[in-house]
């Protein structure tokens, strides 16, 4: 100011002379002080910082100090709040980012729908959900919402058809929020449909991925499968639980009567919890790999793990059966081996032995071992003549509300679960003659052959009753195998085979069926 007084400076040079003398000063300096220099000129109190934005005429160096930076912000410089909002996401303060990344909606008009986007994507590129669901909703960013949605696992209201199409296309996904208008491609051999289920965005992705591996998959590109487009339904319609096995209350799948034809299996798949088969109904988490998927089709198809099951599932799985279904021989602990089979722990609690057909690990032991010729064929032959035996997801409907609308869907399908329910309603109803012509019907199967020798034993045919529970006991079936063994004790239906009696008895007692277990203990033969 002395200076000023001395050369008698008017007001308005005082300005310019400062602004010339900083420019020159500050170009002997390093980038450090200029940016500190103009920082100190800027926040004087001669306006030259007001002046400078208005005229954007700030030298690109202040845009580096972070000091500098706020004081601009807090003038209303958009390039300053956008980089003070970049700098603090880079350095993973997201708070204070998206503080600045709101600032920048208090610009002018024509900026404030850019700084909507922006404040939009920095949600997206955080995985911040809820926040982009709020904002987007309150913005009119109906796309940005509609993801929000998606990826939160929450229902999409009120769709309009043309923004449907531009979400489907924008992220490249075939997905449908109606069951009636689920489809299928156009295919010559198109023996097995799947329906796809995500539960959120990451799901949406994963399945697509799935069914484009599936396609070109060497073992299974060729089967007669056809997958249609998927179908999203929220977390709060689809509810399941990640527990162990993936667990899902189906009772709104099950209250749906508009189905298209055809379909055989669906494909449900959520945010987290372990693979499983169960009636029909693959279920896997987004975080699994084909490999999982791969290992739970073919258990779809009737294979077994070649790992130790826990021994609930033990009980269930190792039997003394003769069932085309499964990769694996089942044999007695004390029966000798043929040197073509290879033991296996699956059943290592029980005195059933599991072996394998093939000497080298596969993928129903380890996700990342290959599957053998030999079980592609197995596969083949459970598809081309046993699809009958597999259950279909229809079972599952079925199965919560005894809809007539699930068995007729599932005797359509040829489904023989779907039948024998509809054979023991027939049974129920003393219509006997129907029960047994439609039981007669679905052969080589253990359940309809116990089935039928129990009603052919209620009608006193007994010669017809020992014959079906002998062929339900050479498949394996443990109730078959105790009431043949009965049979034969008493000699009811032809001779008494005491010997045989005692052998089918031990076979059902081995598989850890309760009435031969009691009836061992008890009185044996």
């Amino acid at each position: 100011m002395l200076f000023f007084k001395k050369h008698k400076f008017k007001p308005e040079f005082r300005f310019w002379f400062l602004f010339l003398f900083s420019l020159n000063f500050l170009s002997f300096s390093s980038n450090h002080s200029i940016a500190l220099s103009q920082h100190h000129l800027l926040a004087g109190k001669m306006g030259v910082a007001a002046h400078l934005i208005s005229h954007n005429a700030i030298p690109i160096e202040i845009y580096q100090n972070v000091d500098a930076l706020k004081h601009l912000a807090g003038l209303k410089d958009k390039k300053a709040v956008i980089f003070l909002a970049e700098h603090y996401e880079r350095t993973n303060q997201l708070d204070l980012a998206e503080f600045y990344f709101i600032q920048l909606q208090h610009q002018e008009s024509t900026a404030s729908e850019q700084a909507k986007l922006t404040l939009s994507q920095f949600y997206q590129r955080h995985q911040m959900w809820q926040k982009l669901a709020e904002f987007s909703q309150l913005n009119g960013l109906t796309l940005d919402f509609y993801l929000s949605q998606l990826y939160l696992g929450s229902s999409l209201p009120q769709v309009q058809p043309d923004v449907f199409t531009d979400l489907k296309r924008k992220f490249k996904l075939d997905f449908t929020l109606q069951i009636d208008e689920l489809s299928f491609s156009q295919q010559t051999h198109c023996g097995i449909k799947v329906v796809p289920i995500a539960t959120d965005f990451k799901s949406l992705n994963q399945l697509k991925q799935h069914v484009s591996t599936f396609k070109s998959d060497e073992d299974l590109h060729e089967l007669p499968v056809c997958f249609s487009n998927i179908l999203y339904l929220s977390k709060q319609v689809l509810s399941c639980t990640a527990n162990e096995a993936i667990k899902c209350d189906l009772s709104y799948l099950a209250q749906q009567q508009n189905w298209p034809e055809g379909i055989r299996h669906l494909v449900i798949m959520t945010s987290d919890g372990s693979a499983n088969v169960n009636q029909g109904i693959m279920y896997l988490s987004a975080k699994h790999d084909f490999n999982v998927f791969k290992h739970e089709w073919l258990h779809l198809f009737g294979f077994e793990d070649e790992y130790p099951l826990p021994i609930k599932k033990q009980q269930q799985r190792c039997r003394l059966s003769t069932s085309t279904l499964s990769q694996l021989v089942m044999q007695e602990r004390t029966a000798s081996v043929a040197k073509n089979l290879f033991p296996i722990p699956t059943c290592n609690a029980q005195t059933v032995q599991a072996y394998k057909l093939v000497e080298r690990p596969t993928l129903m032991q380890y996700l990342d071992s290959p599957m053998p010729k030999r079980y592609k064929t197995i596969l083949n032959a459970n598809i081309a003549h046993h699809l009958g035996e597999l259950k279909t997801f229809s079972n599952a409907m079925y199965n919560l509300d005894e809809a007539s609308y699930w068995l007729a869907y599932g005797v359509k399908l040829g489904d023989y679960h779907s039948k024998l329910f509809q054979a023991l309603k027939f049974e129920t109803q003393r219509d006997f003659a129907r029960a047994l012509s439609e039981l007669s019907a679905l052969v080589n199967w253990s359940m309809a052959y116990s089935s039928l020798a129990r009603i052919y034993y209620q009608l006193q045919d007994f010669e017809q009753a020992r014959h079906f529970y002998g062929l339900a006991a050479e498949q394996g079936d443990s109730y078959g195998q105790y009431f043949y063994a009965k049979m034969l004790a008493n000699g009811e239906g032809g001779p008494k085979d005491q010997k045989s009696a005692i052998r089918y008895l031990n076979h059902a007692a081995a598989q850890a069926n309760p009435l031969a277990i009691q009836l061992i203990n008890l009185a044996p033969f």
